[in-house]
């Protein structure tokens, strides 16, 4: 009977044994996993700081700056727009700093589109529009009945404005969108049925629309890119991945879109077909076309599910959507920025700027100087103009124009 008992309870152990044996293997792996990667991250090449530094050609301190709304470079100079207590501040700049232009306008809500000497301002709660060209300041205004989702300008002065009816039924997710001629006639308008636009962009002649939307559909909130032509027709459509959607970049004549939604990146063609899908590493932060090229620089941020801590990366893509170069950026994630006479990638952040070659080699870099905030309480963005020369505006108020090889 004794020997019968033994034999049941044998088992039982050995079971117990094996599975703290298993646990404790587990254990152990967890911890060498944690001891080589402390942070939960692969490990990167870093963003090292160049030798070669820029010329700095001119460099100015604003007070109280406040929020930057946008900042733009094109063949001609540099536009920048902030807000500051409700009022929005817009500065025309040449290729060297120097000071153009500047107009202050009264708006709770702003909305900003730029395309090269052209600038769209608009106030999402009054719907007020107001064109702006480089050379003659402010040239036309307009309203809408309604409030403003999203406005786009193109290069030859036609504009489009999505907007919600001042009559619309709260519940309702329609969308009226309208696309004006240079000379501010209606060539077109359409009503986007149950659906909320998040951005916008015109090619350069205003012949092509991209509006990138929340569609409310039966399975909930989708997102999905439309695409107009100036007559009005529906180019093409398609649904994008899911996810808070980030942003879109367009070649000049639209034969290519970038969209980023969350931690995807698809691209297009102008007409439409679907060309690659990326998947950043973490969610996508900013992204722009390089120069003329189909080749992608986006930023992106990460985050270990060991420590929470934060990585910040700058990657290139090729015209076929795979990894060109990758670098770990210290700081925080930076803003890119390129020109379309250049085949160059420049990235800012409370660090520094850096010029990084198609190549993935650093041209030049610059670290700023000691200021009154702490660079980790410190961000900024950066544009490039056509000659080359790159405007840096810190939240700090510092600007200066920096110009390289």
């Amino acid at each position: 009977m004794w020997e019968e008992e033994a034999t049941e309870i044998r088992p039982e152990r050995s079971r117990k044994i094996f599975i703290a044996a298993g646990v404790g293997l587990i254990l152990l792996l967890l911890a060498g996993f944690v001891f080589l990667f402390p942070f939960g991250f692969v490990s990167q090449p870093v963003l090292a700081f160049s030798k070669r530094e820029p010329s700095i050609v001119a460099s100015k301190t604003y007070v109280n700056p406040g929020e930057l709304l946008a900042l733009t470079g094109d063949e001609y100079g540099f536009w920048r727009v902030w807000q500051v207590n409700g009022t929005v501040t817009v500065n025309r700049f040449g290729p060297l700093g120097e000071a153009e232009w500047v107009g202050d306008y009264s708006i709770s809500k702003p909305l900003v589109d730029i395309n090269g000497k052209l600038l769209l301002l608009a106030d999402s709660d009054t719907g007020q529009v107001f064109i702006i060209e480089k050379d003659k300041g402010l040239t036309r205004t307009a309203t809408v009945d309604g409030r403003i989702q999203a406005v786009a300008i193109a290069q030859t002065g036609h504009w489009l404005v999505a907007y919600r009816r001042a009559d619309a039924n709260p519940e309702s997710f329609d969308t009226e969108l309208i696309l004006y001629s240079a000379d501010g006639y209606e060539l077109f308008s359409t009503t986007l049925v149950n659906a909320l636009p998040l951005a916008a962009k015109l090619n350069e002649n205003g012949t092509q629309s991209f509006v990138m939307v929340n569609k409310l559909t039966a399975s909930g909130l989708e997102n999905h890119v439309l695409s107009y032509a100036d007559t009005g027709q529906l180019i093409w459509s398609t649904q994008l991945p899911s996810g808070p959607p980030i942003g879109l970049a367009i070649k000049p004549y639209a034969d290519r879109i970038v969209l980023a939604v969350d931690k995807s990146i698809v691209c297009y063609s102008g007409a439409g077909q679907p060309l690659w899908r990326h998947e950043a590493q973490g969610v996508v932060q900013d992204l722009d076309f390089i120069g003329q090229s189909d080749q992608v620089a986006y930023s992106s941020q990460k985050v270990s599910i060991f420590s929470f801590k934060k990585q910040s990366l700058i990657t290139t893509l090729t015209d076929q959507g795979t990894l060109l170069w990758q670098y770990e950026v210290k700081g925080r994630t930076p803003h890119v920025a390129s020109s379309s006479s250049t085949l160059r990638a420049c990235i800012a952040n409370n660090l520094g700027v850096h010029n990084v070659g198609i190549d993935g080699q650093v041209r030049w870099s610059h670290k700023y100087a000691k200021g009154e905030l702490d660079p980790a309480e410190m961000d900024a963005n950066l544009a490039v103009s056509g000659s080359g020369t790159v405007l840096v505006q810190l939240t700090d108020g510092r600007m200066f124009v920096l110009r390289g090889e």
